[in-house]
């Protein structure tokens, strides 16, 4: 995590704009199964960006 770039993140900024854009304007996202496909995305996401600069 203490070798992440800007440009790392730059990549990965889409994925976490389009989970935050479905948490907020769709509520229901939150029930059931779309809570855990976007917690799999973000922690997807996560896991890439941080076990992927070293």
């Amino acid at each position: 995590m203490l070798f992440v770039t800007w440009a790392d993140i730059a990549k990965h900024a889409p994925i976490y704009a389009l989970i935050l854009l479905a948490w907020f304007s769709r509520p229901e996202v939150r029930n059931n199964i779309g809570f855990y496909l976007l917690f799999a995305l973000a922690i997807t996401s996560s896991v890439q960006l941080v076990g992927g600069s070293m």
